[in-house]
């Protein structure tokens, strides 16, 4: 018949209102946040009535899954690098941070290790890489995705690239100084064997008749 359908949660939060002739709710991109009890009232035009019916929507449970798209940081040394364990799955999973030994990181007395919340993670001062484990767990199990908190390779200052320049120059200088060394040599030689005497005719003469 003809009347209104007003779609809402149970906290009484208005999701959507439409006529009786579409009384469908679409829920696009759902999550975990939109299961549960749904309130779905008919009012009548005609009469003076309301029908109230609750609906429920679920879904079927699942593993946790931990986003991987920052399991290596990479920050500047002496820096401060912040990382976050982006868990999903149903129920929702209840996330910690481990350090190593199994040790978890709301127990560590370190300074420079800061847990903001349960799922981001802060560390100062990197100096050296670190790992830590993030684990996911829900009631169908856990999973765990290790991170890396490295500092970044220090790349050759202006005195390093001077250094090398000089290096180099050095060593074009001194094979610069052996070929010219050898080069003189080898004139010297084809000099002296210019002018060196050849032996005359006569003196060829005499030595074959010698023979």
């Amino acid at each position: 018949g003809s009347g209104t359908v007003t779609w809402s949660r149970e906290d009484g939060t208005v999701l959507h209102r439409t006529s009786a002739s579409d009384c469908s709710l679409l829920i696009s991109r759902m999550t975990y946040r939109e299961l549960g009890w749904y309130r779905v009232q008919y009012q009548s035009l005609y009469l003076n009535e309301t029908t109230n019916v609750k609906v429920i929507i679920e879904t079927a449970a699942t593993l946790p899954v931990i986003d991987d798209s920052e399991v290596l940081k990479e920050v500047p040394r002496r820096g401060t690098a912040k990382v976050t364990c982006l868990a999903s799955g149903t129920p929702t999973p209840h996330v910690r941070w481990y350090s190593v030994n199994n040790t978890a990181v709301a127990d560590l007395t370190d300074p420079n290790i800061i847990l903001v919340d349960n799922a981001t993670l802060i560390v100062t001062e990197v100096t050296a890489e670190q790992i830590f484990t993030c684990r996911a767990s829900n009631q169908l199990g856990t999973t765990k995705t290790k991170f890396l908190i490295k500092p970044a390779s220090r790349k050759p200052g202006l005195l390093v690239w001077v250094a090398i320049a000089f290096v180099l120059s050095l060593l074009m200088a001194t094979a610069s100084f052996i070929y010219t060394a050898y080069a003189r040599r080898k004139l010297k030689k084809l000099r002296q064997q210019r002018d060196s005497p050849s032996p005359s005719a006569a003196t060829i003469f005499e030595n074959s008749s010698l023979t």
